[in-house]
């Protein structure tokens, strides 16, 4: 119940959701859950709330992570070169799924995240993702050199 009454605060932006589905079995491989953005002044009683209403009910159903780096203070929090860190609190390894609690962190506010997935198989999605962005990014260079050697031949 800890758990309703906490998100509940704004229940419209309680959490989006990103589910991944892998066609054309549809099998289900990640579900991510994104909190609602906390700013820097409400960080320590409105995330602190968030995160143990969050993590009473995944040790409830789950028990206790394999991995626990506890809530972090705000300074402890690092934040990335574009602006944006994500940063793991709590992992469980259930079967063959993962299940980790992050917050994700900006300049001025912070966000809890809940990630649910199949390592092996979001791996390879990855990895066919990244594969499929060197691709265009390289035939999009190679346009671009086309067209400038076009232009340098009118000259």
């Amino acid at each position: 119940m800890a758990f309703q009454k906490v998100f509940s605060m704004k229940r419209e932006s309680l959490l989006k959701a990103n589910v991944n589905y892998l066609s054309p079995k549809y099998i289900l491989y990640s579900v991510i859950l994104y909190g609602f953005s906390i700013d820097n002044d409400d960080y320590d009683i409105l995330m602190q709330n968030q995160y143990n209403a969050l993590f009473s009910v995944v040790v409830e159903k789950y028990g206790e992570p394999w991995i626990n780096n506890g809530f972090p203070t705000l300074n402890s929090l690092k934040i990335g070169y574009d602006g944006f860190y994500t940063q793991p609190l709590c992992i469980w390894k259930i079967g063959k799924k993962m299940i980790e609690i992050h917050i994700l962190r900006g300049d001025t506010w912070q966000e809890l995240n809940l990630f649910v997935y199949l390592p092996k198989i979001f791996k390879k999605v990855n990895q066919q993702y990244h594969q499929e962005q060197k691709k265009k990014e390289l035939e999009k260079k190679t346009q671009e050199l086309e067209t400038a050697k076009r232009g340098a031949d009118i000259l």
